[in-house]
């Protein structure tokens, strides 16, 4: 690869990992949403789930190592992102109803 377009492909990888890892955790959360009915629509979760986790690792397989490693970091920090998000909102209730019930 030129040395002159590596460092925005390794931006563009990094993106394509926050947006893979987004698209992946909506896969997940389907499952979660759609439970009432999950007998309707488990074969359709499960493939979008599947093909989304087999791109993914084809892409991490696949790229040269540069570039691999920029996707895996845009993956593991919107990951490490939204996870901490989302605990961090917990907690913030949790202290506001407790402020609120004492």
């Amino acid at each position: 690869m030129s040395t002159l377009f590596e460092p925005a492909s390794i931006a563009v990888l990094f993106a394509a990992g926050i947006h893979m890892m987004v698209l992946l955790l909506a896969a997940g959360y389907r499952y979660v949403d759609l439970w009432y009915r999950i007998g309707d629509f488990w074969p359709g979760l499960t493939a979008r789930l599947l093909i989304l986790a087999g791109i993914d690792a084809a892409l991490v397989v696949y790229l040269p190592t540069s570039l691999s490693t920029a996707f895996f970091w845009g993956q593991a920090g919107y990951l490490v992102f939204h996870i901490t998000i989302f605990w961090i909102i917990r907690f913030a209730l949790w202290i506001a109803l407790a402020k609120r019930d004492s």
